[in-house]
């Protein structure tokens, strides 16, 4: 039987790896501090997620996908490539202004040293 995942859970566990990676770096972020801040066992946490690596990554892939799909609405809907990337950096400051957590949460991702190489490499497979 397929394993249906909690919403509300899911919600919480995403948003808890935000705040942990922003307050502590990637580095100093576990999944037991995850599993603590957003209220759920480590059992129900490695039932959907291998490891720390996939949570930050998936995070990663989500906010990448939609900026590249909105980039290319941009790039259909504007006579030059400078009116379709002042669109989407527009779109990126006021989605910033909306949803500071997740600006935080991609500086801090973006900007932590900390990260070995390879697994930063991973990470930001899209950029």
């Amino acid at each position: 039987m397929a394993r249906i995942a909690d919403p509300e859970k899911m919600e919480n566990i995403k948003r808890a790896v935000m705040e942990c990676v922003i307050e502590y770096g990637y580095a100093g972020v576990s999944t037991a501090l995850i599993c603590e801040k957003a209220g759920v066992s480590p059992g129900y946490l490695y039932r959907y997620y291998k490891s720390k690596e996939e949570l930050v990554q998936e995070l990663v892939d989500t906010e990448m996908q939609a900026i590249i799909k909105k980039f290319i609405l941009d790039i259909e809907s504007s006579n030059t490539l400078y009116e379709a990337g002042g669109k989407t950096i527009r779109r990126l400051f006021m989605r910033a202004n909306v949803e500071p957590m997740a600006a935080r949460f991609a500086a801090s991702v973006v900007m932590d040293f900390k990260i070995p190489a390879e697994e930063k490499k991973i990470i930001l497979k899209w950029l």
